[in-house]
């Protein structure tokens, strides 16, 4: 699968995402659910610990990995989120 985000682009995710926090060897520690819609960094375009369905990311502050499918590109990010 090839992967239309790179380090360092700027992406969309909306309400309703999970995201994951992987520790050593690969188990979820944690996980959290977007309350709202909220433009991300792509931190690495292929999170290898969860395999290649994967983005990390960073959400306020933090690094979390979320599914490919649960992102969007340049026609929402631009859009004004309150």
């Amino acid at each position: 699968m090839i992967v239309p985000w790179k380090a360092g682009d700027l992406a969309f995710i909306p309400a309703e995402v999970m995201m994951l926090k992987v520790g050593e060897g690969g188990a979820i520690k944690r996980y959290k659910k977007t309350l709202k819609p909220k433009n991300v960094l792509i931190v690495k375009s292929a999170a290898h610990q969860l395999g290649d369905g994967y983005c990390e990311i960073l959400y306020n502050g933090e690094s979390w990995f979320v599914k490919n499918t649960d992102i969007y590109g340049e026609k929402d990010v631009n859009r004004e989120i309150n």
